[in-house]
Order: structure tokens, then C-alpha cells, then sequence
């Protein structure tokens, strides 16, 4: 299973087999398919948390456990829109908090 994961990676990062790979090049394109594949899932749970803090109305919303995910999207590889996303979801959620409470 491992094999197969590890030989899926490198086809999509061009390698073929039969070729040889340059050991700085693979760490290159490792670093940056892992990178990408990082904002991708960080995109997709602040969609993800964007969508429930606007549809959260009634007080049965877990705030700790939002809060939670919410400062675990903070990374120092965030880039300065994503840090400026989680910020102001962080503020909707203390606001939505607030007037809940």
C-alpha cells in the first residue's frame, strides 16, 4: 500500500519509471507538492468553517470545539490572505458567541 502511495506521488510530480531522479530535485517538488496539498486543506476547512458560522443561529453551537479549529488553521506557512480569512472568522465566531450568549 505504501509502495503504491509513494510511487502515485512521484508520477504526479513527473517522475517516470525507468528514470532516475535527482535527490535535490525530488525533495524540491516533494516540499512543494506537500505545500500545496497544505493550503488546499486548509482552503477547504475555512469554506467549511465559513459556511457553518454563517448557518449557526441557535445555541446549540459548540463554541469550543469551533474555536478549536479555527486557531488550528494558524500555521506559519499561512500566507497573509488565508491569516486575514481565519482572522475574520475567528472575530464572526466571538461575535455569533457573544449574541448568543
Amino acid at each position: 500500500m505504501r509502495a503504491t502511495l509513494a510511487r502515485r506521488l512521484l508520477q504526479c510530480m513527473g517522475y517516470r519509471e525507468g528514470r532516475s531522479v535527482h535527490l535535490q530535485t525530488y525533495s524540491l517538488r516533494m516540499r512543494a507538492f506537500v505545500w500545496t496539498m497544505l493550503q488546499f486543506i486548509i482552503e477547504k476547512d475555512l469554506l467549511h468553517l465559513e459556511r457553518i458560522v454563517q448557518q449557526a443561529s441557535d445555541g446549540t453551537f459548540p463554541f469550543t470545539y469551533w474555536h478549536a479549529r479555527i486557531d488550528a488553521l494558524r500555521s506559519p506557512t499561512s500566507t497573509p490572505p488565508i491569516t486575514r480569512r481565519i482572522d475574520r472568522l475567528k472575530a464572526a465566531l466571538s461575535a455569533l458567541e457573544a449574541r448568543i450568549r
